[in-house]
């Protein structure tokens, strides 16, 4: 039965029995609205779904940090595929993104595995520069240079993958202000404000497969730029830290 005329018939029969005392009475109009309204109209608990996803939201960071623990070179991988879930599940007019799997022992490894030629240029630049520790595996160093600016200094970092992906990597160390200027057209260019391990960051995806991400990071200012997509991008960026 349609849900009005079963309601209509209710209230009908209802009515009908307080005016004449001849019919039944053993309708209860009250209890009758209570069944249909859990037949017509059950309630969804938007609380209980709200509790879940706030539970469940820790323990797959909690799982993700322990597979970092227990195997760092499957938990980069896990990362690489859990990224495209963060990124679209924290949303907003900032996108945040500082996913990291990264432990202490495989961040050592990766710096060990440096050339004593790049270890040397690294230790003769004045401030603590950033590489991608995650993926130094991946990326190697193709070329290091260090430039004085004035007070500054301009280090240039080129970082090639066996597969043709290169990314330059650009920081000067901030010492007396800092400003920059973008420019690029719109038609061929997106520009996105995020956020790099909570650092403002600006990232310009172009058209022809050409991404730049630039930020600063305490008093250095940090530059990358190169032919890979958006997503790694991002991941590179996310990885880069300070080389004692």
């Amino acid at each position: 039965m349609n849900p009005k005329n079963k309601i209509d018939n209710l209230i009908a029969r209802a009515a009908a029995a307080n005016i004449n005392e001849g019919l039944s009475k053993e309708i209860n109009l009250d209890e009758e609205w209570v069944k249909f309204k859990r037949k017509y109209f059950p309630q969804k608990n938007y609380f209980y779904l709200q509790k879940s996803v706030a539970i469940m939201i820790p323990i797959l960071f909690g799982v993700g940090i322990l597979l970092s623990l227990l195997f760092p070179v499957q938990a980069k991988a896990i990362s690489s595929k859990s990224l495209a879930f963060f990124k679209s599940f924290i949303v907003g007019k900032v996108q945040t993104v500082g996913i990291d799997y990264a432990n202490q022992s495989s961040a050592d490894d990766s710096i060990n595995s440096l050339s004593p030629e790049i270890m040397e240029k690294i230790q003769s630049v004045p401030f603590k520069i950033l590489l991608p520790i995650d993926y130094l595996d991946e990326y190697q160093i193709s070329s290091f240079t260090a430039d004085k600016l004035g007070d500054s200094t301009d280090v240039a970092i080129k970082l090639a993958a066996s597969d043709n992906r290169k990314v330059t990597v650009q920081q000067t160390n901030i010492t007396q202000g800092f400003s920059q200027g973008l420019s690029f057209d719109n038609e061929d260019a997106v520009l996105k404000k995020i956020r790099i391990n909570g650092q403002e960051a600006t990232l310009i995806i172009y058209k022809e497969q050409f991404v730049s991400l630039t930020w600063i990071d305490g008093d250095v200012f940090v530059s990358m730029d190169g032919n890979i997509g958006e997503d790694e991008m991002l991941q590179l960026g996310s990885s880069m830290r300070r080389i004692p």
